[in-house]
């Protein structure tokens, strides 16, 4: 049930990606990593805050429209890189059917974890990686 200013459908269309540095995801601590989606032409100017996974990975249902997206600063364990078509860190997105949205990133460590696999059971645990 709603009153008549917010008596919409809900949304249609789902935007999700991951925040990537050379196409493999980026991993953040839980809770920690958040991006933020601008809509203009509203009333009252706010932003939609969308959760970034563990794994990199972040999704969230939206209505068709214009979006600026970005990752406030501060944030993971990484820099952002300037997007070429805005000459800042900003991603215009334009929503008109779900879409999926990979943000390219610097991280701040030299080294990536690959190639992991952990197994074990209860009292032993094994793990590789690259």
């Amino acid at each position: 049930m709603s009153c008549n200013y917010d008596n919409y459908d809900e949304p249609s269309f789902q935007l999700d990606g991951r925040i990537v540095y050379q196409g493999e995801p980026i991993g953040v601590s839980y809770n920690d990593v958040y991006i933020e989606l601008w809509e203009s032409g509203w009333q009252r100017l706010g932003n939609i805050g969308v959760a970034v996974d563990q794994d990199g990975s972040y999704s969230s249902p939206l209505f068709k429209g214009d979006y600026k997206m970005i990752i406030p600063n501060n944030q993971g364990p990484f820099r952002k890189i300037t997007n070429d078509q805005t000459s800042n860190d900003t991603i215009s997105v334009n929503l008109s059917g779900s879409r999926t949205i990979d943000i390219e990133v610097m991280p701040y460590y030299n080294y990536m974890i690959r190639n992991t696999n952990i197994s074990g059971g209860s009292s032993n645990l094994s793990s590789t990686l690259k």
